[in-house]
């Protein structure tokens, strides 16, 4: 009888561990070719003109998709909903197959950021909507180069970037290499 308490302790542990480690709630591709237009309701956010290897990237989001994550500002003291680890693991975890080399990037920032026109209006759906910026950077970089930009939202999902260039394998490519995205 003795034994059977500790067992039933290490299962317990292990189940929580394992509720608490949840998979991200996924991985979103920004399309190509959408304008972004900000605003509440039907419409999009966008960013662009990170420049890496010659080819410049840009992240698309539908305005909903944000408006429906966990809302977290700094007042208050309290921890974001997706701690920044779990940012940085999951964005780690998506870059992965971006590029040939991947593995060999490195992070060199990492924020928390609001999308700019929507911090000033207090009626806005996404005034109170925070996302990770986790930027990544080739072998090659160097101190003037753009970063590779992954978001990561408050409720787990990764936004990864899109080519402006819709088709082509990346500068310096073995020939008949394949895009830089999937």
């Amino acid at each position: 009888m003795t034994n059977a308490c500790p067992r039933y302790l290490v299962l317990l542990a292990c189940t929580c561990f394992t509720v608490g480690c949840r998979s991200p709630s996924g991985v979103y591709r920004s399309p190509p070719d959408v304008d972004p237009v900000v605003g509440d309701g039907p419409g999009w956010l966008g960013v662009s003109g990170h420049r890496v290897r010659g080819v410049n990237y840009g992240i698309s989001l539908p305005v909903n998709k944000l408006a429906a994550t966990p809302s977290w500002t700094m007042e208050g003291g309290r921890n974001p909903p997706v701690l920044p680890g779990k940012a940085v693991s999951v964005a780690r975890r998506a870059f992965a197959g971006e590029f040939r080399d991947s593995a060999a990037w490195k992070i060199d920032s990492l924020s928390i950021e609001a999308y700019p026109e929507t911090v000033q209006d207090r009626s806005s759906t996404l005034f109170d909507k925070r996302y990770y910026v986790v930027g990544f950077v080739p072998p090659e970089y160097q101190p003037a180069d753009d970063h590779y930009p992954v978001w990561v939202l408050m409720d787990g999902t990764v936004v990864l970037p899109r080519s402006d260039r819709a088709t082509g394998a990346e500068p310096g490519a073995a020939p008949n290499a394949a895009p830089p995205h999937r």
